[in-house]
């Protein structure tokens, strides 16, 4: 009867231990899937728009404004990065005008953090360093038009004369463009 106690007690002790270590296992996992600090918790949060993210660069303005909701984190700034990740740009609020940039693929985020180093232009995000983190991205996708130059003429052409107002089939052409 006394070993059974004993070993009832023994399994018992050992149950707690095993309760106890996944307890502090799991506070410790969930206090590292988001970056917390001794002033609470960073999160970048989620970032969306209802604007069409592929433009063209034709000389008009196309502008992209992005929502940001449930960012956390005692300082927030947007981030412009190309393809690779690499800062383009530091705006200070959306909406974000692209003109003027060239073609290419570019990615807007949004970061919280409380320390950051490298942030910088020309730094790929990669690189920083402190506490931090990322929202989604944007992926925003920048066409620049190369129609070419139309050629040809001059035409004159006398309304009313009878006589079919035609251009010739080889009388324009286009050069230039791709």
């Amino acid at each position: 009867m006394k070993k059974e106690v004993r070993l009832k007690f023994t399994l018992l002790g050992l149950w707690h231990v095993v309760n106890t270590v996944l307890i502090v296992f799991f506070l410790l996992v969930s206090q590292t899937s988001n970056a917390r600090t001794n002033k609470g918790i960073i999160q970048g949060g989620k970032i969306g728009t209802k604007d069409n993210t592929t433009i063209c660069l034709d000389g008009n303005s196309h502008s992209i404004d992005a929502v940001l909701i449930g960012a956390e984190g005692k300082f927030q700034q947007w981030i412009i990065t190309d393809y690779d990740n690499n800062v383009l740009a530091l705006p200070k609020a959306p909406p974000f005008n692209f003109e003027g940039t060239g073609a290419g693929i570019c990615k807007i985020w949004s970061v919280s953090y409380k320390d950051i180093f490298n942030l910088e232009v020309g730094v790929n995000i990669t690189d920083f360093e402190g506490w931090f983190h990322f929202s989604n991205s944007i992926t925003v996708y920048r066409n620049q038009p190369d129609a070419g130059e139309l050629v040809g003429g001059p035409f004159e052409f006398y309304v009313g004369d009878g006589i079919a107002d035609n251009i010739p089939e080889d009388g324009i052409t286009i050069e230039g463009g791709g």
